[in-house]
């Protein structure tokens, strides 16, 4: 478990776009070019999602997509080190007031993105990694150090854009996105920012809309995961007024 400590520095709070990277955050979403490459290498086990999977492609992103254009293109069938907007933090309001949760030192994930035969996409991530969070308004920057959030993780993303499933094996940190997604962890007694240790917990999100800017429906499954500790609870009292 990870020490408190106290941070001077003012941390980022401006505002995010939705998106779903390992550890599930808000972001805006800055692309890094995939190479082109030929399917028929990929030696790599095709995700059980789907059936078939459709030919490969390089990815037509410049480097300043909106969340719209999440989630990127087929990897063909590799897990290729992930760029920055796949594992950059979130500002989350809980406990109080606004916390960042964003990477630690351990950052070494890589992702795989896969297109399904139904148009779906699949986007898997692994590797060493951890997180930080902290305080955002000045002169209240405790901060929990180094979590580690190494457990694997997916987000399954439906062909019209109107849901996605996310799935997180423990270690992870989980964060909701707003009151429709804080309910939902509610009902399953789990605090809006929350970190696991074991097991695997998923989630299933609909949106109003293809570029996911509204969640409309949210349903957790806690399924294996254990040894669920509430992050707000882990802070020091004085810093969550």
């Amino acid at each position: 478990m990870s020490m408190t400590k106290t941070k001077d520095d003012e941390m980022p709070s401006n505002p995010q776009s939705y998106k779903f990277g390992p550890v599930a955050v808000f972001l805006v979403i800055a692309v890094a070019l995939l190479p082109a490459c030929d399917q028929s290498t990929n030696s790599e086990v095709t995700p059980t999602n789907s059936e078939v999977t459709t030919s490969c492609q390089s990815s037509t992103n410049t480097g300043n997509e909106d969340a719209a254009k999440f989630p990127p293109a087929d990897t063909c069938g590799q897990f290729l080190p992930a760029p920055d907007y796949l594992t950059a933090g979130e500002t989350v309001e809980a406990c109080g007031g606004p916390w960042w949760i964003g990477p630690g030192n351990i950052n070494k994930v890589e992702y795989r993105s896969t297109v399904l035969g139904d148009g779906s996409t699949m986007v898997e991530y692994r590797g060493k990694s951890s997180a930080t969070v902290y305080r955002t308004e000045k002169g209240m920057n405790a901060f929990l150090d180094e979590m580690d959030t190494s457990g694997a993780a997916s987000a399954l993303f439906s062909a019209d854009g109107l849901s996605v499933t996310r799935s997180w094996d423990g270690p992870n940190i989980v964060a909701t996105g707003d009151e429709v997604e804080a309910k939902a962890f509610a009902a399953e007694g789990l605090a809006p920012i929350f970190y696991f240790e074991t097991g695997n917990m998923t989630e299933k999100l609909e949106f109003t809309d293809s570029a996911r800017t509204r969640i409309r429906k949210a349903e957790l499954r806690i399924n294996s995961a254990a040894g669920i500790h509430d992050v707000c609870a882990m802070l020091p009292q004085y810093d969550r007024r």
